[in-house]
């Protein structure tokens, strides 16, 4: 099993509830191991909308970054999630932080996800559930990110 960390977001309707809905479809694919708080953060880029729950998971699965991405997507679409926006209003959004120790960059997926390192409360989630974890891209500690910020 490859040890992954997944971030969560929701800013329409029923927020929490879409979050806890991902969780449970996600358990298809693997195994939820530990679940940060979940948190009110106001929207980041497109600031013209409601402000998000947010969370990070540290999950279990077998399944490749490219096939977990697949079974993302497919899970943020059969919950009703339509792009109109970029960075824009979601019922809910899934995002891979962390697989493991791999760095990939591709089209579709970057792992560390890109924005990670920029955005606080990411990194404060994260640490919540792994005060030691680091940057497999350069072995740099993730806490030292946070001082940063």
């Amino acid at each position: 099993m490859n040890r992954i960390f997944l971030s969560f977001g929701s800013n329409i309707g029923d927020r929490r509830n879409y979050i806890e809905e991902a969780f449970r479809r996600l358990a298809n694919h693997g195994k939820i191991i530990n679940i940060s708080e979940i948190i009110e953060t106001e929207p980041v880029d497109y600031t013209e909308q409601d402000k998000f729950l947010n969370c990070v998971a540290e999950y279990e699965s077998n399944e490749t970054p490219e096939v977990l991405l697949i079974s993302i997507k497919n899970i943020e679409k059969e919950m009703g999630r339509i792009k109109t926006i970029d960075k824009g209003p979601r019922i809910i959004d899934i995002d891979i932080l962390l697989y493991g120790s791999s760095v990939l960059k591709s089209d579709n997926l970057t792992i560390p996800h890109k924005s990670m390192i920029d955005r606080k409360f990411f990194l404060e989630l994260l640490l919540s559930l792994d005060s030691e974890i680091k940057n497999p891209v350069n072995g740099k500690p993730f806490k030292e990110y946070l001082d940063e910020n």
